[in-house]
């Protein structure tokens, strides 16, 4: 039986605050976001940002931002599954296996393997090898669609200046001030929202 977390993490926008939003953005101090425990995997920490950014960007409600999400995580399903049918095809090399052949199945290589016939065997091998090749071509595009969203973005990036420039411009339009240990990310983009319209 896996043993339980002993710790905590702040999991989302809605409970995360501005001031440990930025040590986290700006500082790379993901450290803050340990609500409860010491021995938190770094791993885990980085998950646990990636998904809280991942939330921010869906609320701040950016195309281009949104867009950038999308791609990389089109990126890395094809990385991981052309990862995934290299270790089968190699595998599968050395002699058949029944999980490996249902994994690239699942990946559309379906391939019903001769295993009597090693003639047919080695050609069925051979076409799965081309056919992943698919994985590969795709993983590059979407490395080259998130570089191409990245370099224009790049000009657009905020610096923690500009950051706190932006808490300035809110508070004087919401007609009080902000305290960034108190407010939660979900509520400053709520505010943002408001100076918009």
């Amino acid at each position: 039986m896996p043993k339980k977390p002993t710790y905590r993490l702040t999991d989302s926008c809605r409970t995360l605050t501005l001031d440990k939003f930025v040590e986290c953005l700006f500082n790379k101090r993901l450290e803050v976001l340990i609500e409860k425990g010491t021995k938190v995997p770094r791993e885990v920490l980085v998950n646990q940002w990636d998904a809280i950014w991942s939330e921010y960007i869906e609320l701040q409600e950016d195309d281009s931002l949104t867009m950038m999400v999308a791609t990389l995580k089109d990126y890395n399903y094809n990385r991981a599954a052309l990862a995934s049918v290299e270790i089968a095809l190699y595998v599968l090399e050395i002699g058949y296996n029944e999980e490996c052949a249902n994994n690239l199945r699942k990946f559309g290589l379906a391939y019903n393997f001769e295993t009597e016939d090693k003639d047919k065997y080695r050609e069925y091998l051979n076409a799965c090898k081309i056919r992943s090749k698919g994985f590969y071509i795709s993983a590059e595009r979407a490395k080259q669609a998130y570089l191409d969203l990245t370099n224009t973005t790049r000009e657009r990036a905020m610096r923690l200046t500009d950051f706190d420039e932006v808490l300035a411009h809110t508070a004087k339009f919401m007609g009080y001030q902000i305290k960034p240990q108190e407010t939660t990310v979900t509520q400053f983009i709520a505010m943002r929202k408001l100076m918009r319209k």
